[in-house]
């Protein structure tokens, strides 16, 4: 390790790799090295990426099969990072700051812990690969359907709410998310259908009249389908709601 460092000082090369070093956490002395646009610290045991944000210059970053569990906000102000790889790991979630690194290109978050994603993903405006498979995650934030992705890989996550024969296709599941982009396609219809279907003469209508709190009058026997809509104002789960009782009153069955 002493070794490449002092290597890497001494030449100054774009690319720094201090990849299967055993390496508990980030060496001191990377964090001047300025010149640095591409640091590898691939395979060891690093568990945090504090210090990072001070090599203002990395395009690329690679951190697979470590041991890190957060991501710090001010590594999210990194001005011109396009790659992080971060496949491998024992993170849980990002921070909504990742929204930040507007540069970036190719994001590698594979076999991790994360149970969700943040929606700020959506303003990676420049993000083209997107690889999340083998996390915890039950959806996906529908603002990734605005993105630029030529790769999104999302397989062996328990996405109970995705339709299984779009799992592995990006263009399908790029058109499934945009489409939930719409926020009126998210919005929830409360409705009913009532049918109401008996013999002739026994109290079909009275008793949707009834249901509907209407004043007592006289009733003649329905022709053929009355078709009906009425509506009640309930709460539902702490929200007042509109819900729709769509009744069809049929006419006697012999």
């Amino acid at each position: 390790t002493k070794k490449k460092l002092q290597a890497a000082d001494h030449d100054k090369p774009n690319v720094v790799d201090l990849s299967n070093l055993a390496l508990m956490e980030i060496p001191q002395k990377t964090f001047g090295f300025q010149f640095v646009t591409s640091l590898v610290l691939a395979v060891n045991r690093i568990s945090s990426l504090d210090g990072l944000d001070v090599l203002t210059g990395l395009v690329e970053i690679d951190v697979s099969f470590n041991q890190i569990t957060s991501v710090p906000v001010k590594f999210c102000t990194l001005p011109s990072l396009q790659k992080l790889n971060l496949s491998f790991n024992q993170l849980v979630r990002l921070p909504f700051e990742i929204g930040a690194l507007k540069t970036l290109r190719e994001l590698i978050l594979t076999n991790n812990k994360l149970e969700r994603l943040e929606t700020s993903l959506g303003q990676l405006a420049e993000l083209e690969v997107l690889e999340v498979g083998g996390n915890q995650l039950n959806s996906l934030p529908k603002q990734i359907g605005s993105l630029p992705l030529k790769t999104l890989r999302v397989e062996n996550n328990p996405l109970k709410k995705l339709p299984p024969s779009i799992i592995t296709d990006t263009q399908d599941l790029l058109t499934y998310l945009k489409s939930q982009l719409n926020d009126d396609s998210l919005r929830p219809t409360y409705r009913i259908k009532l049918m109401v279907v008996g013999e002739a003469c026994v109290g079909k209508t009275s008793l949707i009249s009834c249901f509907r709190q209407e004043k007592k009058k006289e009733t003649i026997a329905t022709d053929g389908i009355e078709i009906v809509d009425w509506v009640e104002n309930i709460t539902h789960q702490n929200q007042k709601i509109s819900l729709t009782f769509n009744t069809w009153d049929f006419a006697g069955q012999d």
